[in-house]
């Protein structure tokens, strides 16, 4: 672990050459701290690694960053019992940690799970910072011991997580989720990912994209057939409000400034193309089993794709 003034220098020199605001590259650093943390210890096999820091780990700060880590907890019961176990663990030992507060959170279309806020201690710095921790979904394989380079040192760890398709079908279903219901609420960060990680990975299994994107509407009771995506999409390409959210976030994000939201969006619709085509191109039997599960949904929901739970009932455990 780096001293306090040696963790500044670093720091501060990463935030110049990838022209990342400091606030921002000190969030990285504690995520890593962290996650290196985690990765050396009981807990390493129950974190599945899912999110930003997962894609800025991998393809590097000059392509995404992140300043919340998101994991889905497996083999344990994501109960309040474990997460204060888990929150003992973080401020124990170094690198030093302090956990602000824990609370119970209910997102519309997502899982539930608990927010941990924390700070990382670093002398007299102090690093402000979230974890999202979720269970249950039903998700394709779990890489196993994935390769993550540490991004403000030499070597890497090596942590369970999502597989590219998983992430990809999770950024398409949030997208349409918030989309389906308004032009105010999709976020830029899922439309980045789209269009970078497409241009990344050419030989993704759309096929499978299709059945993940449909267990997770199943498991998070929406109701989006897949001959809407089309039209939902165009209609946040065709949004001033969404144009302006991309607008402010290119500005703020060196690695998506030069990105044109025409263009963005142009990637994100393709992508939804290759995935209804690639409905098409399953077995009759395969087709005919979404579509009576959509139906199943349609008449539990009565047309509606508001969550039974919205963001309410939470309470702070810490």
């Amino acid at each position: 672990m780096l001293s306090e003034q040696k963790m500044k220098n670093v720091v501060n020199q990463r935030s110049k050459e990838y022209d990342i605001s400091v606030n921002n590259m000190y969030s990285m650093y504690a995520l890593e701290q962290l996650v290196t943390k985690i990765s050396q210890s009981e807990y390493k096999d129950n974190f599945v690694l899912k999110g930003g820091y997962l894609l800025t780990s991998i393809y590097g700060l000059d392509n995404r960053t992140t300043k919340d880590f998101d994991s889905t907890i497996r083999r344990v019961p994501l109960d309040e019992n474990q997460v204060r176990d888990f929150a003992k663990f973080i401020e124990e030992g170094e690198p030093a940690f302090e956990v602000k507060r824990i609370k119970t959170i209910r997102e519309r279309f997502d899982y539930d799970g608990f927010n941990i806020k924390l700070d990382y201690i670093n002398g007299k710095v102090r690093v402000p910072f979230d974890i999202d921790l979720t269970t249950g979904e039903d998700t394709l394989p779990i890489k196993e011991n994935v390769k993550i380079p540490l991004l403000f040192s030499d070597g890497e760890i090596q942590m369970p997580a999502y597989p590219v398709e998983q992430v990809l079908s999770d950024k398409l279903y949030t997208t349409l989720a918030y989309g389906a219901e308004d032009d105010k609420n999709s976020r830029s960060k899922d439309l980045y990912d789209i269009h970078f990680l497409t241009k990344m990975n050419k030989d993704v299994d759309y096929q499978q994209i299709v059945k993940t994107i449909e267990k997770t509407k199943i498991q998070r009771n929406i109701v989006i057939p897949i001959n809407q995506y089309d039209s939902i999409l165009e209609s946040l390409k065709n949004s001033d409000f969404q144009k302006d959210n991309w607008n402010k976030y290119r500005e703020s994000k060196a690695f998506a400034r030069d990105i044109e939201f025409s263009e963005v969006m142009n990637s994100v619709k393709l992508f939804s193309s290759n995935v209804e085509r690639a409905f098409g191109s399953l077995s009759i039997s395969e087709q005919r089993e979404i579509g009576k599960s959509q139906e199943n949904q349609f008449r539990e929901q009565r047309g509606s794709i508001t969550r039974k739970i919205e963001n309410q009932n939470q309470h702070d455990l810490w």
